[in-house]
């Protein structure tokens, strides 16, 4: 049969999941707007010795505490970059994207779904890889992969009756909620199993005590509890303005997602509907994750990462029982064929393992520095939705020294690590965890062409903008600003001395 454990097959598994992870990253590796606020951070961190618990990179009112949840991505990132530069952070985006998919196929095997579904629907649902894993680098790539683990270990325990295992999610969870705030995913995980499994009357109270701890965990942080003051504020706002946080159909109208991937996700929540309805599916847990992020999938694009890796666990197994069945029968016969053809000398020797083995490991190496030996810095010419003012930022370090400079939000970042903390900007993409909410909202008003007391409210240097930004047409009349310099990416607005 196709499942007996040959070494050939085996070998087949990471060879498969190596070639989605090329299919899907190969090419894809310009940095992260977030990446530099990271990495500023960390170099921060580093160089300081002592914990950054005050803003010195804006001077925009701020919070009284910096509470930076992602303070761990920007500590771990900073050192990699410093030694290896890009190429070792497209190393490690692709080996976290392997290492997802690893656990994501692990989960569905436990949930006795064949190698041939679990890989088939892992291949189905690899756009996830390129919305979660397709910039450098972001820390929800931490969030993904500790989701995709999170997983495994319920189902294993789930499965198997393997109690103890939950509690490795304890440890997981002090790193995870200081690596990225999507630690609430897996506890949100955790919660459901624990409702899931009550009401199907299976063994539920493993999963309430390693949620207890797990819980209790997060308070392993910099910031005590008042890390948790900060989420329940930083959960509640709106947004709008963060092209991720849309919804479905609001990037549909902003062309940022076609039609077709609009319709290939409504026939995944098609598929889950049909399952339930018609194959009469009834395992409370999975069909709530599946449902709960099927829905926060079209409310928020972001979430869509997590209504696929789910897919890749759930669906298998159902699928395999009434399609892949039937399939599986029809290359039994070929396999059999090829097994009398083939010398069972050479399809079992080690000679042979060690070939494939050798060309899995090639392949990999291959994918891991095909794409480019360091990230894209993208200009506005390459068509990229991202794209940084690198002939301004140049302008800029020639020609002034310090002061405070006003930006685009996707710019922030990118420009406190190339000319902080002497050059202050306001806003970045920090955001929240910065910035007070009043002085977010007013900034939020006048980058999108509201007129109101920003501009004069606060002690701005120097404006660089897009060309097509709201705010540049009134500049260029003002009496008060001058163009100091413009190409096709930015344009610089200095302020004139009186």
């Amino acid at each position: 049969m196709l499942e007996e454990k040959h070494p050939i097959q085996q070998v087949l598994v990471p060879l498969s999941l190596s070639m989605i992870v090329l299919y899907v990253l190969r090419g894809l590796t310009v940095a992260d707007p977030d990446l530099w606020g990271y990495m500023t951070f960390g170099r921060l961190f580093w160089d300081s010795r002592t914990f950054p618990y005050q803003d010195i990179f804006t001077y925009l009112p701020t919070h009284d505490r910096w509470i930076y949840h992602e303070w761990l991505t920007g500590v771990v990132l900073y050192p990699i970059y410093k030694f290896t530069g890009g190429f070792g952070l497209i190393v490690l985006r692709d080996l976290l994207a392997l290492a997802t998919l690893g656990f994501l196929y692990l989960a569905a095997r436990i949930r006795k779904s064949s190698r041939t579904s679990a890989l088939l629907w892992l291949f189905l649902v690899s756009p996830f890889l390129k919305i979660g894993f397709g910039m450098v680098l972001r820390a929800q790539t931490f969030t993904y992969l500790f989701t995709a683990i999170t997983v495994y270990l319920l189902e294993r325990s789930r499965q198997k009756g393997q109690w103890f295992l939950l509690l490795i999610l304890v440890p997981i969870q002090i790193v995870w909620c200081n690596l990225h705030g999507g630690f609430l995913a897996g506890l949100g995980i955790i919660a459901i199993y624990i409702v899931g499994e009550a009401f199907s009357r299976r063994t539920w109270w493993p999963y309430l005590l390693v949620f207890l701890l797990s819980a209790l965990a997060t308070l392993i942080n910099p910031y005590g509890i008042d890390y948790w003051t900060y989420l329940f504020h930083a959960i509640t706002l709106p947004r709008s303005e963060i092209t991720e946080w849309a919804s479905i159909f609001t990037g549909y109208v902003r062309h940022i997602i076609p039609l077709g991937y609009i319709i290939w996700y409504a026939s995944l929540g098609l598929l889950l509907l049909t399952l339930l309805v018609w194959a009469r599916w009834r395992e409370i847990s999975p069909v709530l994750l599946l449902s709960g992020t099927f829905l926060l999938g079209v409310q928020h694009m972001r979430h869509q990462v997590f209504f696929l890796m789910l897919v890749a666990v759930y669906i298998p197994e159902q699928f395999q029982r009434r399609y892949i069945e039937r399939l599986q029968t029809q290359f039994v016969n070929v396999w059999i064929w090829l097994k009398e053809k083939v010398p069972v000398a050479f399809v079992g020797s080690r000679r042979m393992t060690t070939f494939f083995i050798a060309i899995v490991i090639f392949l990999f190496c291959v994918f891991l520095g095909a794409s480019s030996s360091s990230f894209m810095i993208p200009s506005r010419e390459q068509g990229l939705i991202v794209y940084y003012p690198t002939g301004a930022l140049e302008y800029i370090k020639r020609n002034y020294s310090s002061g405070n400079i006003l930006t685009e939000f996707v710019w922030g970042e990118y420009l406190i690590w190339n000319l902080g903390p002497h050059m202050k900007v306001g806003l970045d993409g920090r955001y929240e965890t910065v910035y007070q909410d009043h002085v977010a909202n007013e900034y939020f008003d006048y980058i999108s062409g509201k007129k109101n007391g920003f501009l004069d409210s606060y002690a701005h240097d120097l404006l660089l903008f897009t060309p097509e930004s709201p705010p540049v047409a009134s500049l260029r009349r003002s009496p008060d600003w001058n163009v100091a310099y413009e190409d096709k990416d930015s344009m610089l607005f200095m302020k004139v001395r009186r």
